[in-house]
């Protein structure tokens, strides 16, 4: 979930993307109606839990929160790259934590979160019945599909079985997902084998990871002594020995006016 402030206007405006009454985010984000009502109309402070309540209420329903920047204001849009859940889950098996069934790109996947990252979530201090787990998932839903959406380009996250095995690591990347910066600027003749070189290795790597939809590459129209590339956080986990040898720099989202997205 970004990290950033939002705005009433947001809060309105991503509530109206997933056609939600006042009555429903309330729900949804287990607070008051009058809560709602005074959030969406600037009469509360935007760093309250009641606030983060009902933006993460948001998040798990797709909603993606833009920040403004120098050329544009702040913005939502939905969520475009995250699994389908076909099935929620029901139970918590002793070992391999709790199961629930994805589709991703016309696979179905069967997806064990461990119990240690619900614990994580809600900060249970020790095990709960199922129940309180089951809340525990749907309450934070939104971060466990990014989760996954990173995850899932990591084959080494596939037991034998082929089932995707969610650990705290996969939760924490969410929060620590970066994007990275490639500059090629050898001289001329060589500045171009390189960029050549770096996306036809990345193409083959990104073959082979099964073609995830939330991996994205720009090159940046605007630089016209080096090529600049930028990777997207599951791009750069597909491909993250081969960007430390270009020498690849972590970064912000980049600004997508200047920016030309690599077909593959």
């Amino acid at each position: 979930m970004n990290s950033f402030a939002i705005t009433p206007a947001q809060i309105r405006a991503g509530r109206a993307l997933l056609e939600w009454s006042q009555e429903q985010l309330a729900q949804e984000a287990e607070v008051g109606l009058s809560t709602v009502r005074d959030v969406e109309g600037g009469k509360r402070a935007a760093d309250t839990a009641a606030v983060a309540s009902i933006r993460r209420a948001l998040w798990n329903g797709g909603v993606v929160f833009v920040a403004g920047g120098s050329d544009r204001g702040a913005g939502v849009r939905l969520a475009s790259h995250w699994p389908n859940i076909v099935r929620r889950p029901t139970t918590m098996q002793m070992f391999e934590g709790m199961p629930f069934t994805i589709e991703w790109q016309g696979k179905v996947i069967t997806v064990f979160i461990s119990r240690e990252v619900l614990d994580d979530l809600d900060g249970h201090s020790r095990s709960m019945p199922v129940d309180v787990y089951l809340k525990t998932f749907e309450r934070h839903r939104g971060k466990i599909l990014d989760a996954i959406t990173l995850a899932i380009g990591d084959p080494g996250n596939f037991d034998s079985y082929g089932r995707l095995l969610m650990r705290t690591k996969d939760i924490e990347a969410v929060d620590s997902a970066k994007w990275y910066k490639v500059v090629i600027d050898s001289g001329e003749d060589i500045r171009d084998i390189e960029a050549k070189s770096l996306i036809n290795k990345f193409v083959s790597l990104f073959l082979a990871s099964g073609l995830p939809s939330n991996v994205e590459v720009f090159h940046d129209l605007n630089s016209s002594n080096a090529h600049v590339y930028y990777f997207s956080p599951a791009a750069a986990i597909i491909a993250k020995d081969l960007l430390k040898s270009f020498s690849a720099v972590a970064c912000g989202r980049p600004n997508m006016a200047t920016l030309r997205k690599i077909k593959f």
